[in-house]
């Protein structure tokens, strides 16, 4: 003997549309970071490989200079190399 039957129904629509629109929105954000990744990758290497040069050409410059003059340059290309290679450090 079956005396009665109790259901709920719930529209769950809305919160599928939210789920999905929460989906792109992560795809969209990963796709947006790997581009970031690439792009600083890109723009470190663009930056580091030319800062080699002129690191390496500071350093021959300093050991050439007259001895006069080669105090306070040295000590200036020295400054700017460690902050040359502190940026460096800092793009790998």
């Amino acid at each position: 003997m079956l005396i009665g039957v109790l259901g709920i129904g719930r529209d769950i629509s809305e919160r599928n549309r939210i789920e999905q629109e929460l989906i792109k929105s992560k795809e969209k954000a990963e796709s947006a970071n790997k581009l970031k990744d690439a792009f600083i990758a890109n723009i470190s290497h663009e930056i580091r490989t030319p800062l080699t040069g002129i690191l390496g050409m500071a350093s021959l410059i300093r050991e050439t200079f007259p001895v006069k003059s080669r105090k306070k340059m040295r000590n200036c290309l020295q400054e700017w190399t460690i902050q040359a290679s502190d940026l460096s450090e800092l793009l790998i």
